[in-house]
């Protein structure tokens, strides 16, 4: 699990925070790994649901952290350590906080283990009472943003043309089939709760998604007609 685990740090690592495709990362580090059989499916598991669920991940460690400027390398340990926590059953909480620490010391930054180890703590003891934004709060941007994982100023955009209602079946279908999506989404807002500077973030990330599934689907995903993927 040690080899596993890193793998799939420095996997997020590349995607993230070096700007390299999804896929030729994992190719790559898998490879270099010797990843393969079940290990395999986890590492893909994890780097796929923690990139779709990004938004959500952030605002969970956030919110259980108050150390505003994480290093890099110890946030992505966090996400993942996160995703494990909130969506998969079949990890034991205690070993996914164990490993992450060993894997945060392993990396050379351990004084940041106890940091690590206190928020996957808290994570643990609170998941079931974390207040993520509903619709009663009356803020539908952030709402759609945390729950869904989509970035702010493109929920901000598209309540401009389509109710919260027909907005919660479209990105709950993004979320769960698009991952080419989610790559360019978690690349694009690191930050998730800065959208300034709108019209060159909305272009960059247009042009990062016409290069990986082409312009007429990523026009139907933007704004053109987005509820057409619910026919897909």
């Amino acid at each position: 699990m040690k080899n596993v685990r890193k793998v799939i740090n420095e996997i997020m690592n590349d995607v993230l925070d070096k700007n390299m495709n999804l896929k030729e990362s994992m190719d790559k580090r898998i490879s270099d790994g010797g990843i393969k059989g079940p290990d395999l499916g986890l590492v893909k598991e994890e780097v796929y649901g923690t990139i779709r669920n990004l938004i959500k991940i952030n605002f969970v460690i956030y919110k259980y952290n108050t150390i505003k400027k994480v290093d890099k390398e110890v946030l992505n340990i966090l996400r993942t350590s996160v995703y494990e926590i909130l969506f998969l059953d079949k990890i034991p909480e205690h070993a996914t906080c164990n490993e992450a620490v060993n894997l945060t010391k392993a990396i050379r930054k351990k004084s940041a283990a106890n940091f690590v180890n206190a928020v996957l703590r808290n994570v643990i003891r609170s998941k079931s009472v974390i207040a993520y934004p509903t619709k009663a709060d009356g803020n539908m941007v952030e709402y759609l943003s945390v729950n869904y994982s989509m970035p702010m100023w493109y929920c901000e955009m598209m309540l401009d043309h389509y109710p919260v209602t027909e907005l919660e079946e479209l990105f709950a279908k993004m979320n769960e089939e698009y991952y080419e999506i989610f790559e360019a989404l978690a690349r694009e807002d690191k930050s998730p709760w800065a959208y300034d500077d709108f019209l060159q973030r909305f272009d960059s990330l247009r042009s990062a998604l016409i290069d990986i599934i082409g312009e007429e689907k990523t026009k139907k995903i933007l704004i053109d007609n987005p509820k057409e993927l619910l026919n897909v």
